[in-house]
């Protein structure tokens, strides 16, 4: 049983002199801190021991109870659907939006829907024409921060997120969410052209566009255009290839 729960990274121990060992880790700076802790006393202990030479092997457990009552309030709201804790019953009560699919703050450029009145305002951003945030490696401005970093995975070409189905890897969450729905026998969005039935509307949408003949994606190096953007990726490989054949 995981009785004993380290409140600056949610890691759980079996056994307390684990995780007083764990702490330590803490301030050796070996372990990252979740983003929702308040570390004010374990950067005083930081400090204190910077400037007096102190090791964290010396620090008694005494000095780490200290840290750990001014970080860490206990997490009596669990959610009973996926034993998430949480410090406040109303962060619970958000989060349970979460598996209800109530979506209640609504977009009024696009109609996108929200959990979070929070997701909602950080949305908004993307209407706007100011896009802060620039990629390094091709130049693609984001307005929010966040939108960089997950787009920053595809050049990384790390897929942290794999379909448990079929073992397909994604660089974002949402990506697999959607490769998801390929593997439902329900396929409720269907081409009114065609009849051709899609279990994402994702896919419907990007079939369209071969009835209606938009190409909206083009080779930068032979302007050929494609109807998605996989196609396109598939066709810049061998055209690459053949400009540097030619050149050579």
């Amino acid at each position: 049983e995981m009785a004993h729960l380290c409140c600056l990274c949610l890691k759980e121990f079996s056994n307390r002199e684990y995780l007083e060992f764990h702490w330590l880790l803490h301030l050796k700076e070996k372990v990252p801190f979740h983003k929702g802790s308040s570390l004010k006393s374990l950067l005083q202990v930081q400090s204190h021991k910077n400037s007096s030479g102190i090791s964290p092997n010396s620090l008694t457990s005494n000095t780490l109870l200290h840290a750990k009552d001014d970080n860490c309030k206990e997490k009596l709201h669990v959610c009973h659907l996926c034993q998430k804790r949480f410090t406040v019953k109303g962060n619970l009560d958000r989060h349970l939006l979460i598996h209800a699919h109530n979506k209640p703050y609504k977009c009024n450029s696009c109609g996108r829907e929200f959990t979070q009145k929070t997701h909602l305002e950080k949305h908004q951003f993307i209407h706007g024409n100011v896009k802060p945030h620039t990629c390094e490696v091709c130049g693609k401005g984001f307005s929010v921060k966040g939108n960089l970093e997950r787009h920053f995975l595809i050049h990384t070409n790390n897929k942290p997120f794999v379909c448990k189905l079929c073992f397909k890897a994604f660089s974002q969450k949402s990506h697999l969410h959607n490769h998801q729905a390929i593997h439902s026998p329900i396929k409720s969005h269907l081409c009114t052209i065609c009849g051709k039935g899609f279990s994402a509307k994702g896919n419907l949408d990007r079939h369209y566009l071969i009835h209606t003949n938009v190409k909206p994606h083009m080779c930068e190096i032979c302007d050929k255009k494609f109807t998605q953007k996989s196609h396109l990726q598939k066709h810049q490989v061998t055209c690459s290839e053949k400009n540097r054949k030619f050149l050579m």
